[in-house]
C-alpha cells in the first residue's frame, strides 16, 4: 500500500499531501481517510489523526476497519486521555479482528489499567 511505502521512509509530509489529494478526489473513501490519519499520526498530529480515524470508522464499521479504534486509542494515549484510550482498546478487543494488533492492544490495556489504578489510589 502507498501509505506503508511512503511512511516507512519517514516521508509523512509527502504522504499527507498525496492522501489529501486523494481525499479531495474521492471524498468519503474510508481507506484514504485512514491513510491520511496514519500520516498525521506519524507527524505527531494526534488530535487531527484521531478525528480522521474516527471519521473513517464512522463511514465504515466493518471488521476490516476496526483497527481505527486501536489507532484512535494510540492517539488518545499520546494526548494523555487514558480513560478514553481504555474504552477504545476495550471496544477494539471485543471486535475480535486484527489479531496482530490485538496483542499490542492487550499490552496497552494492561499498562493502562495499572496507570489508571495508580491514579485512583
Amino acid at each position: 500500500m502507498l501509505r506503508q511505502k511512503k511512511c516507512a521512509v519517514g516521508e509523512y509530509e509527502k504522504a499527507l499531501e498525496i492522501f489529501q489529494i486523494l481525499n479531495t478526489l474521492e471524498p468519503g473513501n474510508s481507506t484514504y481517510m485512514k491513510a491520511t490519519a496514519g500520516a498525521m499520526q506519524g507527524m505527531s498530529r494526534y488530535f487531527e489523526a484521531y478525528m480522521m480515524f474516527q471519521a473513517s470508522y464512522a463511514l465504515n464499521q466493518k471488521p476490516t476497519n476496526t483497527d481505527c479504534l486501536f489507532y484512535m486509542a494510540h492517539c488518545s494515549i499520546k494526548q494523555n486521555k487514558f480513560a478514553q484510550a481504555k474504552k477504545l482498546l476495550e471496544a477494539f478487543l471485543t471486535s475480535n479482528s486484527h489479531p496482530d494488533l490485538a496483542k499490542k492492544a492487550k499490552l496497552l490495556l494492561n499498562g493502562m489499567n495499572k496507570k489508571l489504578d495508580g491514579a485512583a489510589s
